[in-house]
């Protein structure tokens, strides 16, 4: 590296002007950290590392162990953060899911009782229909079971009323014979009267 007198720093590799970037890479290469300082030390330097808090001296030595470091390190903190944002959102993502199992369960649930309630409904529905066709049933029992005993009943009139006549006709025929009777004994009477005078 060569500094002109208006202050204007150059450098040249194996006799070659090259930039900045490139002489730094090729320090690097053979562990002279130019960022990191490690190959000398400058004024102020020891009295500086001195007062250092631990954390800050970490940082310096990783700074001296390789010119990467820093970048590794922020690298590192990238990684990590995306680490923590994807385990973030894994737990979301798991609660999310444990939020929609729970729901879903809830909604079969709710699935399940409403299908029972339709079943209890359609079997309470048959219920009362049966017993309305048996009470159907029951009332057109009784009603033929009525209908038969008033026939019963017309028929047990009917006979009777027979019979009625029948004993009319024998009492029209009884009074006939007796006034029939009658007259015969009140002839005989007389006749016998006659007799009984002709005696005297």
């Amino acid at each position: 590296r060569s500094i002109s007198a208006a202050g204007v720093g150059s450098y040249r590799l194996d006799g070659k002007d090259v930039t900045y970037e490139v002489y730094e890479a090729m320090l690097q290469k053979i562990g002279v950290l130019v960022k990191a300082r490690n190959f000398l030390v400058f004024q102020g330097d020891v009295e500086s590392v001195a007062s250092k808090s631990p954390s800050e001296l970490s940082k310096l030595l990783e700074q001296i162990s390789g010119g990467d470091s820093l970048k590794i390190q922020e690298t590192y903190d990238t990684l990590k953060t995306s680490m923590t944002t994807a385990e973030e959102d894994v737990l979301f993502s798991m609660q999310k899911k444990k939020m929609f199992v729970s729901q879903s369960r809830e909604v079969r649930g709710q699935k399940e009782e409403a299908e029972l309630f339709t079943l209890k409904q359609q079997e309470l529905a048959a219920l009362r229909t049966e017993s309305v066709l048996w009470q159907i049933f029951s009332i057109k029992v009784g009603m033929e079971q009525h209908q038969q005993a008033v026939q019963t009943l017309k028929q047990q009139q009917q006979e009777v009323q027979r019979q009625e006549e029948g004993l009319e006709d024998e009492m029209q025929a009884s009074k006939r014979e007796l006034a029939k009777a009658s007259k015969a004994l009140a002839a005989a009477e007389k006749e016998q009267n006659g007799l009984q005078r002709q005696l005297e």
